[in-house]
């Protein structure tokens, strides 16, 4: 099962021909797990009306990624975790965009982040990570609970009991461990990780990185297609 949006293709030269850019492409790693990669979620919709760009949602498993990574989660450090207890809040009024600390933080994503993987591409894998980075951290709901996900999936007008059997199936699980192991692969070590192309960005703090390169590729580098003119 793969239902994630595939990179993007440098597409040669003709003759007789004029310029055209290859509409830029944004793989955005996230759990929901993350208030960082909520706050970068958040950005997204204005990236892409200031860019063009086509973001490709790529949900993975935190836990496994810092495990793979051999990274550690900040809230295993103390001075960390007093640190983005303050930061993200922080960050959040500075974007302008609701946030509350979910009292139910770490909890368990595996249940939400499987229904975002079963998702198909195109809309209905961007409209139900919407409604469940907004119960998890601006609701502040336990996500994590499978009566309130299936409340916030139904009233977002999902078929919430056709998520759960998704859920369960072997290839979605198959597909959330391949979507971590080649984040690992690629180079990451948390979330939010960008990639646009083989250039990797991490946090929500980049974004602004990620446009300026897009903006940078366009003039420079970007992989482009010629078009052949009439005679």
């Amino acid at each position: 099962m793969n239902w994630i949006c595939g990179r993007g293709l440098r597409l040669g030269k003709l003759p007789h021909t004029r310029r055209l850019f290859v509409t830029p492409k944004i793989e955005f790693f996230y759990d929901v797990l993350s208030p960082a990669a909520y706050l970068a979620w958040t950005q997204l919709d204005s990236l892409v009306r200031r860019t063009g760009a086509q973001i490709c949602y790529r949900p993975v498993l935190l836990g496994g990624l810092f495990k793979s990574s051999g990274n550690v989660g900040p809230l295993t450090v103390p001075a960390k975790r007093a640190y983005i207890t303050r930061d993200i809040p922080r960050c959040a009024q500075q974007l302008g965009v609701p946030f509350h600390w979910n009292p139910h933080f770490p909890f368990n994503p595996l249940p939400a982040l499987r229904g975002a993987v079963s998702c198909r591409p195109g809309g209905e894998i961007e409209r139900y990570t919407a409604l469940v980075y907004r119960a998890a951290w601006e609701r502040a709901l336990n996500i994590a609970d499978l009566a309130t996900l299936t409340d916030v999936l139904s009233a977002g007008g999902f078929d919430a009991e056709d998520v759960a059997k998704r859920i369960q199936r072997p290839e979605v699980k198959q597909a959330l461990i391949d979507n971590t192991e080649e984040a690992v692969q690629r180079g990451a070590f948390g979330v939010p990780t960008l990639f646009v192309e083989d250039e990797m960005f991490f946090g929500h703090d980049r974004i602004s990185a990620v446009e300026w390169y897009i903006a940078r590729s366009k003039e420079s580098q970007c992989p482009t297609a010629e078009l052949s003119q009439p005679p």
